[in-house]
């Protein structure tokens, strides 16, 4: 069985509604999706848009190595002290704050 790795980033109000804000993260998705299948850590398995949040799911077997790999990425982004991801580990949850 897979473990997962979620990551989810609030934006400020609006910002997700812009053009610029979408291309962004779609832009980002792009990078983590290739990082994930170059090193052979797993998979994409899409995003979720919820007004000022956009949340990553991941699946593979070591969603650590995973996030190392992912964080240098997701720190680039404007995101709000309020994201975070979530790790299941062996049907453990962890969740690291992005603070």
């Amino acid at each position: 069985m897979d473990n997962s790795l979620i990551i989810s980033l609030k934006f400020s109000e609006n910002r997700l509604d812009t053009e610029k804000g979408f291309t962004m993260i779609m832009e980002l998705e792009d990078i983590l999706a290739q990082i994930v299948q170059e090193k052979n850590l797993g998979y994409l398995d899409g995003n979720e848009f919820c007004e000022d949040t956009v949340s990553f799911y991941f699946y593979g077997k070591n969603v650590q190595e995973m996030w190392k790999e992912l964080l240098p990425w997701v720190i680039r982004m404007p995101f709000l002290p309020e994201s975070y991801a979530t790790m299941t580990i062996n049907n453990i949850q962890h969740t690291i704050s992005l603070e």
